[in-house]
């Protein structure tokens, strides 16, 4: 809630709750570069893509770059925030890691290491495929009834 220039997220199971979702909205509000990388069809748990998908819309909208990695399974959970602070860990913005399991992440207050995050942030950005508010809005019904399924089910991933 106090970036001013740029929040860069990677993290495999995106399914953040709606108080993340209006922050980053907010954030792009106040004009700040929202970049979330995600897997793309290379996911070990393809329901979770399918619920994710379910809220991208509101992210989209509101400004939120959304971007699918496309060359292998991205595992990553890092986040980079104003080129200063960055976490890297195991927590995923899901219900399940937030409320029940026992995760970890390392937070840094440099801005080397941050230069350094935003430079694999980048380096990874070349392998995949941005999901434009444009293309979420055409997805087809089997996508939209597949989403809807597998977003009941969000608490659980």
């Amino acid at each position: 809630q106090s970036a001013t220039k740029s929040i860069l997220i990677q993290n495999a199971y995106f399914l953040p709750d709606g108080q993340v979702r209006e922050a980053l909205a907010q954030a792009v509000a106040r004009g700040v570069d929202v970049q979330v990388m995600v897997p793309g069809r290379h996911i070990d748990l393809p329901m979770v893509r399918f619920a994710s998908w379910h809220h991208y819309g509101e992210l989209l909208a509101a400004g939120v770059r959304i971007f699918e990695y496309r060359q292998t399974m991205m595992h990553n959970k890092t986040m980079v925030v104003d080129g200063l602070y960055s976490t890297i860990g195991s927590i995923n913005f899901d219900t399940r890691s937030m409320n029940r399991n026992a995760e970890e992440s390392l937070a840094f207050y440099d801005r080397g290491f941050a230069q350094k995050m935003e430079a694999m942030f980048a380096d990874d950005k070349k392998h995949c495929e941005e999901i434009t508010y444009r293309a979420w809005k055409k997805r087809g019904l089997a996508q939209r009834l597949a989403e809807l399924v597998f977003w009941v089910f969000e608490p659980y991933y």
